[in-house]
C-alpha cells in the first residue's frame, strides 16, 4: 500500500530555494511494531506550487496530511517547516499560524452558521485583522458562492 501514494505538483511561481515544508525518510505507524503505512517517505513541498496527495483508499494519504500538518508525530524520519523539525516546535502554534487543512470529516458546530463558524476558527487561530472578521468571514463566503 505504502507505494499507492503520488504526489502530483504543478508550478505557480518559481519555487524558492527553501522548501516551506518536507518529508525527511518519514514511516509511521499506528502502533509499535504494527503495519507502517508510510515507509521512507521524502518531499519537497516549495511555496508557490499546488500539490494533490492521490491513492486508493486505506494508502496513507490522511496520515501523510496529518503528519504534515503536526497533528501527529513520524514513527521515524522528520517532518520540517522552514528547516525546523515539528517534533521539536509548537506544534499548537504552527498549526494555529502556519498551516490550515481540512479533512474529509471537517467539524462545524451545527448551532452556528457559515459566518459563525469562520469567524470563531478566526479567534481560535489567535490571528489579528486587518479589517473586521464579519466582513473577512462575508466576503470568503461570496467567494465560494455558499
Amino acid at each position: 500500500m505504502n507505494t499507492a501514494i503520488e504526489t502530483n505538483t504543478a508550478t505557480i511561481v518559481e519555487p524558492t530555494t527553501e522548501p516551506a515544508l518536507q518529508l525527511e525518510h518519514v514511516s509511521y505507524s499506528y502502533s509499535k511494531g504494527g503495519k507502517r503505512v508510510l515507509i521512507d517517505k521524502n518531499y519537497a513541498f516549495h511555496p508557490g506550487t499546488v500539490v494533490s496527495i492521490t491513492g486508493p483508499s486505506g494508502a496513507g494519504k490522511t496520515t501523510l496530511l496529518s503528519l504534515l500538518s503536526g497533528l501527529a508525530t513520524p514513527t521515524k524520519g522528520r517532518v520540517l517547516h522552514n528547516g525546523v523539525d515539528l517534533a521539536k516546535a509548537d506544534r499548537y502554534r504552527f498549526r494555529s499560524h502556519d498551516i490550515g487543512v481540512i479533512f474529509q470529516s471537517f467539524n462545524l458546530l451545527p448551532a452556528l452558521t457559515v459566518a459563525e463558524n469562520i469567524i470563531l476558527s478566526m479567534d481560535a487561530s489567535g490571528k489579528t485583522f486587518d479589517c473586521p472578521k464579519k466582513q473577512i468571514a462575508a466576503e470568503l463566503i461570496e467567494k465560494v458562492r455558499l
